[in-house]
């Protein structure tokens, strides 16, 4: 209980591990609460059984154990809720994306430390900001994928990175200053490795029973490796036999980061949950590949310490420029994770940790520059 409290009272800037926090334990039943929350959500608003839904449930998850709690997020959905009705629109068209503006929940929990001295204005003020933020969230969401054209998976975090760069110099103006922490837990591989086990291997049991054990048949390759369309909704197409692709690319993930000597914590589990929550969304061990061998490279050749858990965790999220290697090839996609590991480690001073999606925000500027270049050459290789 104690360890919910330091918690839920965390001001909650990237990077603050749970696990540091409050312990495992804690950082765990947090997890289950925001979890049991997303799902009961879906289920209320009779939301549709397809991947966007599954994915977002899966990151919200993932990131609560760095970052999301039950306090943090609610007032941001609710404000989602509000602008459903104020377009009189199903709230179930909205509900994935309401769980993807919380990337925006540490300013909620920035309210009560900004020198306000009565505790119950301070969470007051919490509350009407997330409502306020959960509002406009949508529609800046739907708006900023123009830019990137959809070559950027975590677009949430493309708009959330641009709105908190506001919200930063906001803060720093009124004479708040916010600055990026580095809280990271460590020395429990053991237990990690266990629970991240049963989950991907529960995944893969329940993807093998429901292809009647066709697994070959459920993962060819030839229909994994491309995709004609940028976001390739698996479990549309598959159905619960999704869960086979999901299983294989959480187990994958983490092998990758243990191979590299890295430390299970809360940060890389929320990675790792969200390339599984992807996973029924269009990512594949042929799209992400590439662009985390780029961030690799970068690693190798700038002599960083390979077992960095900031690096790691952004070799991981460097998944979200998978569409740039599923449309254009493996080495584009290289070249992406190049630029994306250069950008991603400096852009987090630059919204000062209140953007949890901090690499949606360096995808989105590296699909926003990338790609034209990549289509202005293909033209010119047609025109030929």
């Amino acid at each position: 209980m104690n360890g919910l409290i330091n918690i839920i009272w965390s001001p909650d800037v990237l990077v603050t591990d749970y696990i540091y926090v409050g312990g495992v334990g804690a950082a765990l039943i947090n997890a289950a609460s925001v979890g049991t929350f997303s799902v009961f959500m879906m289920k209320f608003f009779k939301c549709e059984h397809k991947g966007l839904n599954i994915m977002a449930i899966w990151l919200a998850v993932g990131f609560a154990f760095f970052g999301k709690n039950v306090f943090n997020i609610t007032p941001i959905v609710f404000g989602s809720y509000l602008y459903s009705l104020y377009y009189r629109k199903p709230f179930s068209n909205f509900a994935a994306s309401s769980l993807l503006a919380t990337s925006l929940s540490p300013v909620v929990s920035q309210m009560p430390f900004i020198g306000i001295e009565s505790p119950i204005l301070g969470v007051t003020l919490a509350m009407i900001v997330g409502i306020i933020l959960g509002f406009i969230m949508m529609p800046i969401s739907a708006f900023t994928v123009r830019a990137h054209a959809g070559y950027n998976l975590y677009n949430s975090g493309f708009a959330a990175g641009i709105l908190s760069i506001i919200i930063l110099s906001l803060f720093t103006h009124s004479g708040v200053h916010i600055q990026p922490v580095a809280l990271w837990g460590t020395g429990y591989n053991r237990e990690l490795f266990l629970f991240l086990l049963i989950i991907n291997m529960f995944l893969i049991l329940a993807g093998a029973i429901l292809s009647d054990f066709h697994i070959l048949k459920s993962i060819s390759i030839r229909d994994y490796k491309d995709s004609s369309t940028i976001i390739d909704d698996r479990y549309v197409k598959k159905g619960e036999r999704a869960y086979l692709n999901m299983g294989f690319m959480g187990m994958m993930s983490t092998l990758f980061i243990l191979a590299l000597g890295g430390e299970l914590s809360g940060p890389l589990i929320g990675g790792i949950f969200t390339i599984i929550g992807f996973s029924c969304l269009g990512k594949t061990l042929f799209n992400i590949g590439p662009p985390m061998l780029g961030c690799y490279l970068v690693m190798l050749m700038s002599g960083w310490d390979m077992d960095t858990s900031g690096y790691l965790l952004t070799v991981l999220f460097s998944a979200t420029l998978a569409p740039i290697s599923s449309s254009f090839g493996a080495h584009w996609g290289i070249i992406a994770g190049i630029i994306h590991m250069n950008l991603a480690v400096t852009l987090t001073a630059v919204h000062g940790g209140l953007n949890l999606y901090n690499n949606g925000m360096a995808g989105g500027f590296v699909a926003m520059l990338l790609v034209p270049v990549i289509l202005s050459l293909k033209r010119k290789e047609v025109q030929k």
